[in-house]
């Protein structure tokens, strides 16, 4: 096979628009390529510029609610801090009509402690021997006998019980003696003897 050469297709000059010379086309082009560029830089700086102004919005308005939402916390904790200093003044009048009730039965306590510890000093119990002055006090003494054989003596300080200044036997009810300095008491199944004078 041969090969056939295929001569140079003829070029085509450019054809230049209807009335216009190549050279006005280029300065056309170099007056409108800086125009749209700046036009082009223009509108994506204003598109950023409102980018910018509505993310700042954006942040603005979540910021403005976060804040109201903290001022209604700060609010909410203010109103409770106040009940709080309220429920504490309650607390310390209640702890000082406390202390002041303490004080009081304390010294309850302690008037009733004596009574209690001159009722045991001044009772008689049955069966032992007294002495006025040294182991009882001198007064009038009081027992509840509930038995017919109840016995009771008062004597003579000294004298080895022997001289009987008054005695009892067999009385029931409700029975008082009167014991002075020097002398000594004694009973038998009459129960204990409360001082009452």
């Amino acid at each position: 096979m041969s090969e056939e050469v295929v001569p140079d297709a003829p070029q085509v000059p450019d054809v230049p628009e209807r009335g216009a010379t190549p050279s006005r086309k280029k300065s056309r082009n170099r007056l409108f390529l800086p125009l749209i560029t700046t036009g082009v830089i223009t509108v994506v700086a204003l598109v950023a510029v409102v980018l910018v102004s509505v993310t700042r919005a954006s942040e603005t308005a979540e910021l403005r609610a976060a804040l109201e939402s903290e001022q209604e916390r700060v609010d909410g904790l203010g109103s409770q801090l106040a009940t709080y200093k309220d429920r504490e003044l309650d607390v310390i009048e209640r702890e000082g009509a406390v202390d002041s009730q303490e004080a009081e039965l304390d010294q309850r306590e302690a008037a009733i402690s004596a009574t209690e510890e001159h009722i045991a000093a001044t009772t008689l119990k049955d069966g032992y021997v007294y002495t006025v002055g040294s182991t009882m006090e001198a007064g009038t003494y009081q027992a509840n006998a509930t038995g017919g054989t109840c016995y009771w003596k008062i004597t003579v300080s000294g004298t080895n019980y022997s001289d009987i200044v008054e005695n009892d036997l067999g009385k029931n009810g409700v029975i008082a003696v009167a014991v002075g300095p020097g002398q000594d008491f004694q009973s038998e199944r009459c129960g204990d003897w409360t001082k009452v004078g």
